[in-house]
């Protein structure tokens, strides 16, 4: 599997289901300090990945986004899949989260650990912003099931389970098995 170095959109296919990791999410409680949020993940289902979303209320932000494939599920393991660079993206009101999608879907093997990072950045003078809360080790979406987990040895901003950035995937369960490819 080649590094898919791509450009991103902000518009999410008609046909994508979304996960949301958190119940909730509250304003004026997250620092970026130039660090790297991330998450682990691994889907029940071939999916094909659209993208994420990330927190984007309040004006422009930058993003550098990479998607990890982890072997054997360690992340000290990981080959970069899909990259993309100094993406600027907001959320348009009244949303709070803003779409970042790959070029092309990503093919994502049913139980295989992925890694999402996103290094964030903000110009201006406000310093703090949006989290999510109280989050799902696991969650069932449109019939396939996500399970998360820390990414110790790439976040260093907080970002876990439990809280932080990267609150949606965006996906569409794959019609044909990955398991050839």
């Amino acid at each position: 599997m080649s590094e898919l170095n791509t450009t991103f959109t902000n518009t999410l296919p008609e046909n994508c289901s979304v996960v949301g990791r958190f119940k909730k999410s509250f304003d004026n409680m997250w620092d970026y300090f130039g660090n790297v949020e991330a998450i682990q993940f691994k889907a029940s289902s071939d999916i094909r990945l659209f993208g994420i979303g990330l927190y984007g209320d309040g004006g422009q932000f930058k993003a550098n986004l990479k998607l990890f494939h982890l072997r054997n599920g360690d992340d000290q393991l990981r080959k970069v899949v899909a990259s993309m660079d100094n993406l600027s993206y907001e959320a348009r009101p009244p949303a709070v989260v803003a779409p970042i999608c790959f070029s092309e879907p990503i093919l994502i093997q049913a139980n295989i650990w992925h890694t999402i990072s996103a290094h964030i950045t903000k110009p201006g003078t406000k310093t703090r912003y949006r989290k999510g809360d109280f989050g799902y080790g696991n969650i069932n979406t449109d019939g396939v099931m996500f399970t998360f987990r820390d990414s110790l040895a790439i976040a260093d901003n907080g970002s876990s389970v439990a809280q932080g950035q990267i609150p949606q995937l965006y996906f569409q369960v794959a019609k044909e098995s990955l398991c050839a490819e």
